[in-house]
Parts: C-alpha cells; structure tokens; sequence
C-alpha cells in the first residue's frame, strides 16, 4: 500500500525533523534578508567583497540563533545562561565556520573569477549551504542532551550515548571544512588551453564541419540545417511570419557519443531569419561590408575591416556578452565566402584572436594576459548560410563557442546563465541583421 511522505506521527502532526527544516527555512529566509542588507551597506561604505561577506554572515549566524533558540530548537535549549553561550560557541564554531568556508570558496569563484554581481552570487552561496547548516544545527549545536553516566562494558567504561553521538556528528562538519578548504586551493582564473583541450575542441570542429560540408554538396532541395532536421511544419511557418528560430545543437561522434572537453564546455547554437523583400545580392553585400552597417548588433562595440580580398575578408570585432556578468573582448576573425549557385551562398568564420578586456570604456582600459582571462570565450566559429526565396533571404547562423567548464556545485545556477547569454546573443545577431538589411534595402 503506498503512502505519502513524509508520513504524519498518530496524531496528524508532521515528524519533527520535517517541523524543524520547514522553521529553520523560514528562519534562514529572514537570515538571508539580513545577510543581503548587511552586505549591501558594508559594500557601499567600501569594504572588500570577502569581508564585507564574513561580517555579514555573522550578523544572519546571531540573528539566526536567537530564533532557533526560542523557536525552532526551543524544546532543546534552556540550562541558564552557560549552556546558551555553549550552543552559540558550538553555532559559531560550526554553522559558522561552514558559511564563512563557503562564503570564501563560492564568492570568490562567482565574484571574483566569474564576475557575477554580489548579490546573486551571495544568493547562489547560500542556497549551497542551507541543508549542510541545518543537519550541523539539528545533530550538534541543538543535540538532545543525554546525561546518561558511563558504563561499566567487559570490564571497560562506554562512553555516554550523548559523547559518542557528538564524536561522530564531529565528523560531518570537518569534512565540510576539510572540502571547502581543498576547494579554496583552487586557482579560480582561466588557465592557458592545455593540449587535450584543444584537441577535444578540434575535434568537434571537424565533425561539425564534415556534416556541414555534406550538407552544402547535396545539391539537392536541402541546404539549410533546418532542412535537415525533423520536419517540423509549424517551425517553418514561424520562421516564415517573422519569427527568430534558434535551437540548441550538439555533434557527437561516430559512435553517437558527445565529445566531452577537458575543463571546458563547447556552447553549439543554431539560428535562422527570414529578411523579406531582399535579394541574396543585398544580403551578401551588406554582410561583406560590416562596417558600412547604420545598425550594429548590441554585442558589438566596434566593427573594423582588417583585409579583405575576392572570397574574404578579416574583420576585427569589439564584443560584449551581457548577463548578470559582463565580458568585452577584442577579436579578429577570418570569414571565408563560397556560391553554391545562383540563390545559394555561404560563408565560414573562426576567430584568430580573442582577448578579454578589462576596465573596458574606461581609461585604465587593457587586455587581460593570456591565462588571466575569465574563460567564458576561448574558441569561437560561425557557419552562416544564405538562401534566396520567394518571399526574401532566409539567413542561418551556426554558432560554436567554447568556454571553461562550470564547476560542479554551480552549474545548476550558473549553466542556465551561460547558456542564456549564448541563446539571447544570437538571438539579438540575427534580428540586428534583417533589421540593418531591410533599412538598408528601403532607403536604396
């Protein structure tokens, strides 16, 4: 027979666990209000993001403790005066140094090596700790109190129940401590792209230009990657009312396996638009002359043709990427044009040089040395194509970028950041394109 969880005592109430956890959340989402508030003044009076982050954790630990002492754990305090400054010692000592650990780790991997905003980078830290911080409350600071004496055992003196449940309660929380310490050894800034890294990319560039290539040389009534996908009747009537499609993608080997990268994280994205009432021509004219453009895409600061010739041109492109975390870049990039008939045409970029830049708009304006970088933008290529309709150019981007991999206990808040940055960017690339090319094409 099933039941629901969790199962409710003979009277109807809840276990006191599941009690306390709800209490304790309600507690620590006032706490959360506190240490928010807290931090927020410290970092306008200037104090650094660390200590700012520790003194505010210490004003949520006491305001935190006086509501499990008369709420959430009331029914294990009392004992006077001594036994409170007992547990708040053993509250610091612990639940304390747990936060404090984790502040350190986590807001110096958000902050300071992934440039997150404090505040939700505090958020996110928080959220890591608060299962840990309560099963340190519930089996060490707030224990039941068992003065049971020792007993004699085969001639030996047991330990009381209450002694032993401490030495082994002890040891959850100093491996927390041992963890976040091994963690905090880590250097957080991106390292220079070691060899396996670099071949996992090459590699799943290859194979994606393999099937791209195959693609471009049917010569049949496919050309898009969109043709090539699952039809999808309803995708190409939005496309074809105006709408902006973009879908993820992933190559995966022969074997139907996805490539992994070493301390890295490839970001494969693909695009198309239809910009009505224009011919190929005009399409590839303003796209081989970017810097022509009245409307650049919001990603891009600045637009310069570095050389060019018959079928290419080298461009050196000022990108921002914008998501909570900001991040500009000086690039250049290589773009390789090919007709595939009359009505057909495609194009080939690869970035030859990407380099952070720090303090940008300012004067104190620079690059970032190579390996001091962020990491969110090692590798990046584009696959465009082109494809004249009845109804105008349906323009197709593929987009692939490679960055640092997430670490682990982040990735569930930080990957659908990544992931949205690389989505609305391409999305914003593709809608600046038909823009400047039917204002282009009304004023002609």
């Amino acid at each position: 027979m099933s039941r629901t969880w969790p199962a409710r005592d003979a009277g109807g109430r809840l276990p006191a666990i599941v009690r306390r956890w709800i209490i304790f959340t309600l507690v620590g989402g006032i706490g959360v209000v506190v240490r928010l508030a807290t931090l927020t003044w410290l970092w306008t009076m200037g104090l650094h993001y660390l200590l700012a982050g520790t003194l505010a954790i210490e004003a949520s630990i006491i305001h935190n403790f006086i509501w499990h002492e008369r709420w959430t754990w009331r029914d294990r305090s009392g004992g006077g005066v001594p036994a409170t400054l007992e547990r708040l010692m053993r509250f610091n000592l612990t639940v304390g140094l747990v936060s404090i650990g984790q502040n350190l780790v986590f807001m110096r991997l958000l902050v300071g090596g992934l440039g997150i905003h404090y505040l939700p980078a505090d958020l996110i830290s928080i959220s890591l700790c608060a299962l840990v911080n309560f099963l340190i409350s519930e089996r060490l600071v707030f224990r039941d109190r068992d003065h049971a004496p020792a007993r004699a055992v085969h001639g030996k003196m047991a330990r009381p129940r209450a002694e032993v449940s401490k030495m082994t309660s002890l040891r959850f929380p100093a491996l927390i401590l041992i963890g976040i310490a091994t963690v905090s050894t880590v250097r957080l800034h991106a390292q220079d792209l070691p060899e396996a890294r670099v071949r996992a990319w090459d590699a799943y560039v290859r194979l994606t230009e393999d099937r791209i290539r195959r693609e471009l040389d049917s010569n049949g009534a496919a050309f898009l990657a969109l043709d090539h996908r699952d039809d999808d009747r309803q995708r190409w009537e939005r496309l074809l009312n105006g709408d902006i499609w973009i879908d993820r993608f992933e190559t995966r080997d022969a074997g139907g396996d996805s490539i992994g990268v070493p301390g890295g994280r490839i970001h494969h994205w693909v695009g198309a638009v239809l910009i009505p009432n224009v011919t190929l021509r005009q399409v590839l004219d303003d796209v081989q002359n970017p810097d022509d453009a009245a409307v650049q895409p919001e990603d891009v600061l600045e637009t310069r043709v570095l050389d060019r010739g018959p079928d290419w041109m080298e461009v050196y492109l000022k990108l921002v990427r914008k998501k909570i975390v900001t991040a500009t870049y000086n690039t250049e990039h290589r773009v390789e044009y090919a007709r595939h008939g009359t009505r057909r045409a495609s194009s080939r970029t690869v970035a030859t040089r990407i380099a952070e830049v720090a303090d940008a708009g300012r004067p104190s304006e620079r690059e970032k040395p190579a390996g001091e970088d962020r990491g969110f933008l090692w590798r990046m290529n584009s696959y465009w194509r082109y494809e004249e309709t009845e109804a105008g150019v349906l323009v197709e981007c593929e987009s692939i970028t490679l960055s640092r991999s997430i670490p682990l206990l982040a990735r569930p808040f930080v990957a659908p950041i990544v992931n949205g940055v690389a989505e609305e960017s391409l999305d914003r690339t593709l809608s600046s394109l038909r823009e400047r090319i039917v204002s282009s094409s009304a004023a002609k």
